[in-house]
């Protein structure tokens, strides 16, 4: 949970949530300070404010841990088993279908077996120093079915 308020504080979210809670704090005092120019708050004022930070802090907390559930629910989805052998990340997953398949080790993307494994990415340009496609899938063959 610590890592998701973290991934939503650093958000673009962190500025209209901001935003608005300064706004509405810098309304609410601007309206208790009326004319006077001092800020008199009566116990009821100051119990209705804290109640309705509260019930702020809470519903943005629960609309935080609901995304929460919802990312650990596609996390579980989208798992997939790794298995690295001789510098070639392996993957079996939803997205591979449920078969093993090479990955590049440097920018995660499925790597094209045709000949040889290597990166499809040109800006990468990964490639093992030896080894063909039937090592390859010889590598796959000793992976766990």
């Amino acid at each position: 949970m610590n890592k998701f308020l973290q991934k939503l504080w650093q958000s673009p979210a962190k500025v209209p949530l901001v935003s608005l809670s300064t706004a509405a704090t810098g309304i609410v005092l601007n309206h208790l300070i009326g004319q006077s120019g001092k800020v008199e708050l009566t116990p009821t004022i100051a119990t209705d404010m804290l109640l309705a930070l509260g019930a702020l802090l809470f519903s943005v907390g629960g609309v935080a841990y609901s995304y929460y559930k919802d990312l650990e629910q596609l996390k579980k989805v989208h798992e997939e088993e790794v298995q690295v052998r001789n510098g070639i990340v392996f993957k079996r997953g939803k997205r591979t279908g449920g078969q093993w398949m090479p990955f590049c080790p440097v920018c995660e993307m499925p790597a094209d077996p045709t000949v040889y494994p290597k990166c499809p990415d040109p800006k990468c340009g990964w490639q093992p120093t030896v080894m063909v496609k039937r090592q390859v899938d010889e590598i796959i063959a000793r992976l766990p079915p």
